[in-house]
């Protein structure tokens, strides 16, 4: 579970998005970057579409309350705040204690995921 400590201004929640309903004027939607969400998902073992948080400007801050495998990808930034992130390599899974926090930097490019499982 994870505890929102603050939002981040375009902070969102996207998944793979919705096939087969463009006839209707659904349009497909999900992530900005596909392949950052699709390397995060799998980098912590979920399938490719699943949910993750997309970041973009100033990220989140996050207070994990149990134990949970991290991913942060798709950007140049690496995420602060005393936690096991800012000490692990872009692009790979971290394991985030409970009550451990994930930070993401104040930068105006930073579009990354931020994908627990």
């Amino acid at each position: 579970m994870i505890e929102v400590l603050a939002p981040g201004p375009l902070t969102t929640v996207q998944d793979g998005g919705r096939t087969g309903w463009l006839s209707l004027g659904v349009p497909t939607a999900g992530p900005a970057d596909w392949l950052s969400h699709t390397v995060a998902n799998r980098l912590v073992g979920n399938p490719d579409g699943a949910a993750a948080l997309e970041l973009t400007l100033s990220g989140p801050r996050l207070r994990f309350t149990s134990p949970a495998l991290v991913a942060v990808v798709g950007a140049a930034a690496q995420p602060a705040g005393g936690s096991a992130a800012s000490r692990t390599p872009r692009r790979s899974a971290y394991a985030a204690t409970a009550s451990s926090r994930l930070t993401a930097p104040n930068r105006n490019s930073w579009p990354g995921r931020a994908c627990p499982a």
